[in-house]
């Protein structure tokens, strides 16, 4: 296979994944400002756990990921709901085992908490509502993936003039 074409499928695949990455973390966003704003209720904690995840390197090694599972339940309008979005970007997994830790301890199992839920769509819900920094972070994680496709077009259009 012509490497231009490599080239070019690679950079192309960068810059796709950085506009998804984007719209991704806007929806975050979006979501995390309005949720500031949601009625809440109070609800409890069912379970909560730091689950380790594994992701192999290069050099057949691993390296350790961390993400809060903090389950809790809440009722609207008589129905039973169960989430585990402790906040927006929540689920995102990264190395700092000490703040996976510290909200496992803030939230335990059987503690009641004020639940924050969108009125229009009750199974979305918070215990923490807000943006929260790791969005900001996750934001500039994908301007510089987007930024990187951007480039990448650019130098294969430089060096392959039509």
């Amino acid at each position: 296979m012509d490497n231009n074409l490599i080239f070019s499928i690679v950079a192309t695949i960068i810059l796709f994944t950085g506009i998804i990455t984007l719209f991704y973390v806007i929806s975050l966003f979006s979501k995390a400002a309005k949720s500031k704003n949601w009625p809440f209720i109070k609800g409890f904690i069912i379970s909560s756990e730091v689950i380790e995840l594994h992701d192999s390197t290069e050099k057949g090694k691993y390296a350790s990921t961390y993400r809060n599972k903090i389950l809790f339940k809440y009722k609207v309008n008589e129905k039973e709901f169960l989430s585990s979005n402790l906040f927006w970007g929540s689920k995102i997994s990264d190395s700092s085992l000490d703040d996976k830790k510290e909200y496992a301890s803030k939230y335990t199992e059987g503690m009641e908490v004020d639940i924050y839920y969108n009125p229009d769509k009750p199974h979305q819900a918070v215990i923490e509502p807000g943006i929260k920094f790791v969005l900001y972070l996750n934001l500039i994680f994908a301007l510089f993936i987007l930024l990187m496709g951007c480039f990448c077009i650019k130098y294969f259009l430089c060096i392959n003039p039509a």
